[in-house]
């Protein structure tokens, strides 16, 4: 009796172990099971998957994952260890993002002595990657080189409507490639298109366009410089809008580019967003961007009729706007300096506004110390604005810009301040080297002005103060007892194959005030009298004409 106990218990614990079942649905009976994995490689495709593997173990077990290539934790199991018996383990792998790294790793499984393992490969992100989707090329023949980036094997072909472009050449490494193109020169004056497009098996096509230009030597470009006084905030007395006056010079003048200086105001009051409205209805397509700085000098503005691709601001004192035109990056670089520390007055007998001193006359009479006004114009900054200018032109011409600085820099040029102008304009004996002018020249910046019309005796070019006749001249003139007018306002251009200065003139009223007088014109340079009966500065504008040469 006692034996047949003994059975019927040793019956009952076998087959309890017989029926349990783990959580994952494995037997865990397994002391006779050979220790077995279903995969011993899993090749992952580049977007990732999931794979089920099947386990059996005699005993306990556990999972080791050891990283070797691709980074770290891209893969995961669904358990990492468990006891005796058959089990499935799910393996799971997201998408490889490189297009240049496979990843690799080994599933170690340890169950008592033995050790099984699975090695998981995945390969990379196929694809196929030109360096950039753009290129625009020169109209002359032209031999393109486009980079490409790519893991699988490709080929080009070419969408245009002719036969301008031809593939010339294919160097492929996989991993990095690069294709040549043989581009025929333009003789239309217009630009023309292409796509070319790499196509791989089992990928999406990816394409770039080649811009090509059109002819475009001999075709002229005009920029227009004007300091707007105050955002047009000056009517004439008669009623007339400042605002509408600029819009009539804009659209008589229709220039490529314009800046302009002492912008103040923000939202939809802001004139440069007016400024395109009100062109557009007169029938003229501009674009424009606005820099703000710190401080009282307000804004500076960029009207353009090309896309303006790219601004960025100096300083408090200036801004640049990037155009391609005509396949060629143009920076251009709207300008104001600061107004104190105007210590051209000193000669003239009155204080430079500088350091709380007023615009009063010297007690004195005329300071003629030429170190001690270089020494007050320093404190205004405007040489400082000029360096950072420079500094920043550098990195465009870098890049093969044309560069071109334009606005009211509130400082005379040592161009101007010379033996032959000394007993003029009430300079009064001073031959003054001024340090913005001197710095831009050194620097290798043109004076388009100076350039085009070398004597200042004859043409001094004088651009403030001007006979805004629908102005009080109270308004007007700042030193009433003098001789104030000077040549502040410039554009300045780095020299380049590419372009010729073939003018620039001056724009507005052809007369000036001298000590709180209006005085007509007595200077030959040519002057492009304001259109209509208005004007909206109390500076006169300069217009320059550049042409292509290629």
């Amino acid at each position: 009796m006692m034996k047949m106990s003994i059975l019927y218990s040793l019956f009952a614990v076998c087959s309890l172990a017989f029926c349990q079942c783990d959580k994952d649905g494995g037997s865990a009976s397994g002391g006779n099971l050979p220790f077995e994995l279903s995969v011993s490689q899993w090749n992952v495709p580049s977007q990732g998957a999931t794979e089920e593997v099947d386990l059996q173990a005699p005993g306990e077990w556990k999972v080791k994952t050891d990283y070797i290539a691709g980074g770290e934790r891209w893969l995961s199991v669904s358990k990492t260890s468990g006891t005796a018996g058959q089990h499935k383990l799910t393996l799971s792998a997201g998408n490889n993002p490189s297009n240049s790294t496979d990843r690799e790793a080994l599933l170690t499984v340890t169950c008592g002595n033995e050790q099984k393992t699975i090695s998981v490969t995945q390969r990379t992100h196929e694809e196929v990657v030109p360096e950039q989707g753009r290129y625009d090329v020169k109209a002359g023949d032209t031999l393109l080189t486009v980079n490409v980036s790519a893991n699988v094997a490709y080929q080009c072909s070419i969408v245009q409507e002719g036969n301008w472009i031809a593939q010339v050449q294919n160097k492929s490494a996989m991993e990095t490639s690069s294709v040549r193109f043989q581009i025929s020169a333009n003789t239309d004056e217009q630009e023309r298109t292409a796509v070319v497009k790499f196509t791989a098996d089992n990928l999406a096509p990816t394409e770039i366009t080649i811009v090509q230009a059109g002819q475009t030597a001999g075709k002229e470009l005009t920029l227009f410089q004007l300091n707007i006084w105050e955002e047009c905030g000056h009517n004439s007395t008669d009623g007339y809008s400042a605002f509408q006056s600029l819009v009539d010079q804009i659209v008589a003048l229709e220039p490529d580019f314009a800046t302009f200086c002492e912008l103040y105001k923000n939202g939809d009051d802001m004139v440069m967003k007016k400024l395109v409205a009100a062109l557009k209805e007169r029938g003229l397509t501009y674009y424009a961007e606005t820099g703000f700085g710190k401080g009282g000098g307000g804004a500076r503005g960029l009207l353009s009729k090309y896309p303006i691709e790219e601004t960025e601001l100096i300083n408090s004192w200036m801004f640049k706007g990037v155009c391609n035109v005509d396949g060629k990056r143009i920076a251009i670089y709207p300008s104001h300096s600061n107004y104190v520390y105007y210590s051209c007055y000193y000669p003239r007998g009155y204080n430079d506004g500088g350091g709380n001193s007023g615009w009063e006359k010297l007690p004195d009479g005329p300071n003629t110390d030429v170190s001690e006004i270089l020494e007050r114009n320093a404190l205004s900054g405007r040489p400082e604005s000029a360096r950072e200018f420079v500094e920043n032109a550098k990195k465009e011409l870098d890049k093969g810009a044309i560069v071109i600085l334009a606005g009211d820099l509130n400082e005379p040029s040592h161009l101007d301040w010379v033996e032959s102008t000394k007993d003029m304009f009430e300079h009064n004996g001073c031959i003054v080297p001024w340090q913005t002018s001197l710095l831009l020249t050194e620097s290798g910046f043109i004076d388009a002005f100076r350039q085009m019309y070398p004597d200042p005796a004859t043409h001094p070019g004088l651009t403030w103060p001007v006979n805004n006749e629908g102005i009080p001249v109270s308004d007007l003139a700042w030193a009433a007892e003098a001789d104030e007018r000077d040549r502040i306002d410039y554009i300045y251009y780095y020299p380049d194959s590419r372009f010729s200065l073939v003018d620039i003139k001056m724009v507005g009223p052809t007369g000036t005030i001298v000590r709180g007088e209006r005085v007509a014109a007595d200077t030959q340079e040519p002057i492009i009298d304001q259109a209509g009966e208005h004007w909206p500065s109390d500076h006169r504008g300069l217009l320059m004409t550049i042409r292509w040469n290629e």
